[in-house]
């Protein structure tokens, strides 16, 4: 053994900020991209915003001589989507559920040091309506009558939304029972022994016991208990989301038109990037410092990146979604129950790039179809194997069983075995653990809970 001086020729893969930024502009979803965008008009100079609507490539063809770059090609983008209407999820109300609470306390009757009183239940109050704590807890804390505390607790349980103030489940039913027109109460007093005497069963679906312990027939039991699932058990629920707006716009908008599927790609919602002229002229200008002449080619070194690969994301978005439809045809024809196995190699092999590029690409994006809104991963199901040799997606399993729960005798629901059972007549071999994880991923109770009259 010696030291020696010697020539090696090696293989590596460095992460280059610019390959870090083109993988994280891939997996970035529509949210995510705008605040990228956003950040880098802020912080690079060289970008601006173009007010009329003209295409990003302009910017790439512009510096792809000086910078060797060519664009990522040309693919059909469609910059108007219609009218459809987008899942959206957000809350109706306008203010929090304490502001709610407290304009009512304001316009009741109360004195001073009932207000007051008031105001310290109401920072209380948890995010669902309850109140957190006892009145012996708000006394020895405030040294008030505990007489007055909940007298006044009593008026703040009759604002609304109905049941709010409550301390328990069973009182927060028995607040929007009170509430109830005298008609309904008179007719229906049954409720009330329900909710203090037999929620444990109810909870539990134990009619038989229910209908004979108060002597009531199973028509009126229906109907009380039809009235009971009306309330509330959470009445701050509605303002639970105030400031957290969540909706979800689609990438991409799939349509039918004569039997041929289209795809409109919006992109309207993306500024539109330029150079500024002002630091384009300053580059031709002999009379710029060196140090100065660096510093803006380097920013337009990365404003040039930053926009091809925002074209790249599109583009990658795009073949990735022209193959899905060519795999899932029968899908976006008739539906959820035709979804195919597919896996992310088949994709990456037919657009010629690695698998990791498509399992970045999909993250976060969501297609409209006349089916509803999906995210492209959910094209990308797992596999089960058929009894007689074929494969069939865990989605189609999924709605599959749907089905079956949805056309089943309502007294007597179907088990996880019995639909274990009924599926390997169809040749799918399922475990009943399965079952239950796939129920419970649809969010459908267990047979014992699905149980009615």
């Amino acid at each position: 053994m010696h030291i020696q001086l010697c020539l090696q020729q090696t293989q590596k893969l460095i992460m280059t900020p610019k390959l870090k930024q083109a993988i994280e502009i891939l997996q970035y979803s529509r949210d995510e991209l705008l605040e990228k965008i956003n950040d880098e008009l802020v912080s690079n100079p060289i970008l601006e915003m173009k007010e009329e609507t003209t295409d990003l490539k302009q910017l790439i063809s512009h510096f792809s001589s000086a910078h060797d770059v060519k664009s990522s090609g040309s693919y059909k983008m469609d910059e108007e989507i219609d009218s459809m209407t987008y899942m959206q999820h957000f809350s109706d109300a306008s203010c929090s559920l304490n502001e709610h609470l407290e304009h009512q306390l304001q316009m009741s009757c109360m004195s001073s040091e009932e207000m007051e009183i008031g105001c310290t239940i109401l920072d209380c109050l948890d995010q669902d309506g309850y109140l957190n704590g006892t009145i012996e807890e708000i006394t020895f804390e405030y040294e008030w009558d505990p007489a007055m505390v909940e007298r006044v607790l009593k008026v703040i349980q009759t604002f609304d939304p109905p049941g709010v103030g409550a301390r328990n489940l069973q009182e927060c039913l028995l607040i929007q029972f009170d509430l109830l027109p005298l008609s309904v109460k008179k007719t229906y007093g049954c409720i009330e022994k329900i909710i203090k005497d037999y929620l444990y069963h109810l909870g539990n679906r134990k009619y038989a016991q229910i209908s004979k312990g108060l002597h009531i027939s199973d028509e009126k039991l229906r109907k009380a208990i039809q009235i009971i699932q009306s309330f509330s058990p959470k009445p701050g629920l509605c303002f639970d989301k105030i400031g957290k707006v969540e909706y979800i716009v689609p990438d991409i908008t799939v349509k039918e038109i004569d039997g041929e599927f289209f795809i409109l790609h919006d992109t309207s919602c993306y500024p539109r990037l330029r150079i500024n002229q002002y630091y384009l002229q300053m580059l031709e200008d002999k009379k710029v410092d060196a140090k100065s002449n660096k510093y803006i080619k380097e920013k337009m070194d990365a404003a040039l990146w930053l926009v091809k690969n925002i074209e790249h994301r599109h583009y990658i978005v795009y073949q990735i979604m022209e193959k899905i439809i060519f795999f899932q045809h029968q899908f976006f024809k008739d539906g959820p129950k035709y979804l195919k196995p597919l896996n992310l190699k088949d994709i990456a092999h037919m657009i010629d790039v690695h698998e990791s590029t498509v399992s970045r690409a999909v993250r976060n994006k969501y297609v409209q179809t006349k089916w509803g809104i999906f995210e492209l991963k959910y094209f990308f199901p797992g596999m089960i194997n058929k009894e007689d040799g074929g494969l069939v997606s865990n989605e189609v399993i999924k709605q599959m069983i749907k089905d079956f729960i949805d056309k089943e005798n309502a007294k007597k629901p179907y088990s996880d075995q019995q639909l274990v059972h009924i599926l390997q007549q169809k040749n799918i071999k399922v475990s009943r653990r399965t079952i239950a994880k796939y129920r419970n991923e649809m969010g459908i109770a267990c047979s014992s809970h699905r149980k009615s009259f």
